[in-house]
């Protein structure tokens, strides 16, 4: 690992650092008041706040945490309350990893990732492997932190928390820089910056601008390294934030540092240690402290470098950070190495090697291998030489080999994963041809189905028309029955009429005939002779005239129905009689005579 490519990492660490807990300024006084607020609070929701509080420890006192945790673990218990422990594990956890026990940390993320699959609490499941990601980022297990950051972020997108999903792909950008992809690396944090632009996520902003400028810086664009430094400083001092302020005059400083410029770099690096002050940003200070010592390696001013080496390697013995504290080691030998003081130089070294052999980190083991090398071959230590020589050319080839692997297996990853991009596109144009197909299907059996409906209304409307029309011709049928028996019974009336019209005619004929008689026997009645019988002839007369209008009453009345007949005997010699004695006297009166003979035996 080249030295610029150090500075870049405790950048890093230092910016995971104040992203996890905040300001470690602020944390007793963020403690003391969850504390307060749990206090008011019952069940799940006080575990859930005693764990935020747990996870603040992480910056101020991570062993106070652990045992805080553990704590509010046994309160979850007897309250029985399962759920709410996966916080809690995630919490301890993030302590675990502040003192560097990764073991013990992943052991609390992965207790909090099965506790919460097993609640189905898809935030925390997002949370245990948010802190996993960064823990493998940590351990240089770039792989691994993919597989779990690219878990992260399928849960956030589902959970539509676009937040999350700018953080997870700033996450990715980081993991690509620290593999040396940088061109990837840039893709995915410009994207996290367009997004958190967007949210107006400053935080989020701050850390991508500072980790774009280290892109760039590490493939040596340092204008546009510059930019992003500068956006990132101007940023941070925005929000008043004077740590990250710090941390950006600090990488911006290493920038003109690289190119040179040691005036502007010593400026910067003065004026992150201005902007912080007597902030409790112990990480910051050591790696500024550590850089201006460089600057005066560079300038072959190797007392002064002296000085704030020492300065930073104080700061590192404070933190109880050993791989710190063996870089400073490192960076002080270099310094009494310039001075010829070689002697110093090699125990310094030979400090550092234990912590560095425990910490298996090969890059940094064949940097410090080198310097013994050289150290002892100006003290003429050949023996030693010899034997670091051998250490030295199998960690050479092992890193080699290793880098090789690791080439490898993100070559395979990457493979595999373009692979799996390419089969699931596949399976993808495949389930849309499917479901293409399942559609048209729908739509078929759609339109059949419309289809035998509308047949079937069809048939429903031509059956009941059918039926209508045959309703309506037996309507008609038997109206046409009854109009022709209405006309049948009309024609009977209408012959009963004219029959009775005939019957009248000749009644009024006869009765006109009769009445005519009557009139010409009163009309023609000479009282001259016999008065007494032509009198009792009139008044006769009369009376059958009388009798004849009766009757011509009574045919009315048999016409209207109101005829009742009054049946009672009569004599045929007297009706004869009358008879003669009207026509007696007509036939008088034309000289006429006249016989009447009542005899019906002759």
């Amino acid at each position: 690992m080249s030295e610029m490519k150090i500075y870049y990492f405790i950048l890093t660490i230092t910016l995971l650092v104040i992203l996890a807990a905040g300001s470690a300024e602020t944390q007793p006084k963020v403690i003391e008041e969850l504390i307060q607020k749990s206090e008011k609070q019952q069940g799940e929701k006080k575990i859930l706040t005693l764990a935020e509080a747990t996870t603040k420890f992480f910056q101020v006192d991570p062993r106070a945490g652990i045992a805080f945790g553990m704590g509010v673990m046994r309160m979850a218990d007897s309250l029985k309350l399962p759920s709410a422990k996966s916080s809690l594990y995630n919490a301890i956890g993030t302590n675990y990893w502040a003192i560097q026990l990764y073991d013990s940390a992943r052991y609390f993320y992965r207790m909090g990732m099965e506790n919460s699959m097993l609640y189905n609490d898809s935030a925390q499941m997002a949370v245990s492997f948010n802190r996993m990601g960064l823990l493998y980022e940590t351990l240089g297990k770039f792989d691994s932190s993919l597989y779990v950051f690219g878990k992260e972020l399928e849960i956030y997108r589902k959970l539509k928390n676009p937040e999350r999903v700018c953080n997870v792909l700033s996450n990715f950008g980081t993991i690509h820089l620290n593999r040396g992809e940088f061109k990837t690396a840039a893709v995915y944090l410009l994207e996290a910056t367009g997004i958190a632009e967007k949210l107006h996520e400053n935080d989020i902003l701050l850390y991508n601008y500072l980790k774009l400028g280290q892109v760039y810086a590490e493939t040596k664009d340092y204008p546009e390294a510059k930019k992003w430094f500068q956006k990132g400083i101007d940023l941070a001092l925005a929000k008043q934030d004077k740590v990250r302020a710090g941390i950006g005059y600090d990488a911006l400083g290493i920038v003109y540092n690289n190119e040179g410029n040691y005036e502007t770099a010593m400026a910067l690096f003065q004026k992150a240690l201005q902007i912080i002050g007597n902030l409790p940003a112990k990480s910051v200070k050591m790696a500024v402290f550590q850089n201006i010592g460089n600057v005066y390696q560079n300038l072959k001013q190797f007392e002064k470098a002296v000085t704030y080496h020492k300065q930073a390697l104080a700061l590192g013995i404070e933190m109880k950070s050993p791989v710190p504290i063996a870089r400073q080691k490192i960076a002080l030998g270099e310094d009494y190495y310039g001075m010829k003081k070689y002697q110093a130089a090699r125990t310094l070294y030979e400090e550092s090697l234990p912590v560095l052999t425990s910490n298996k980190n090969q890059s940094d083991l064949v940097i410090l291998y080198q310097k013994l090398i050289d150290v002892n071959t100006v003290l003429q230590d050949y023996r030693q030489v010899a034997e670091y020589y051998r250490t030295y050319t199998s960690l050479r080839d092992s890193l080699n080999q290793n880098e090789l692997n690791t080439a490898l297996d993100s070559l395979k990853v990457r493979f595999k994963t373009e692979q799996t991009t390419r089969e699931n596109a596949i399976l993808k144009d495949e389930t849309a041809l499917k479901n293409k197909t399942i559609s048209l299907q729908w739509i078929i059996i759609a339109g059949t189905l419309f289809f035998i409906v509308l047949l079937c209304v069809f048939v429903y409307v031509v059956v009941k028309s059918r039926r209508k029309i045959r309703q309506t011709n037996d309507l008609l049928e038997s109206m046409n029955v009854e109009i022709v028996a209405k006309a049948e019974e009309l024609q009977l009336i209408n012959e009963k009429l004219n029959d009775l019209s005939s019957y009248k005619d000749l009644m009024t004929t006869f009765l006109v005939h009769d009445l005519k008689n009557a009139l010409n026997i009163i009309v023609n009645a000479d009282l001259r002779s016999d008065p007494d019988q032509k009198l009792a002839l009139i008044r006769h007369s009369g009376k059958r005239m009388l009798k004849m209008v009766n009757n011509m009453l009574d045919i009315t009345g048999f016409e209207n129905s109101k005829m009742e007949l009054n049946a009672k005997e009569f004599s045929y010699n007297e009706i004869a009689e009358d008879v003669y004695r009207q026509v007696k006297m007509q036939a008088a009166t034309s000289n006429l005579t006249i016989s009447f003979n009542n005899d019906l035996s002759t």
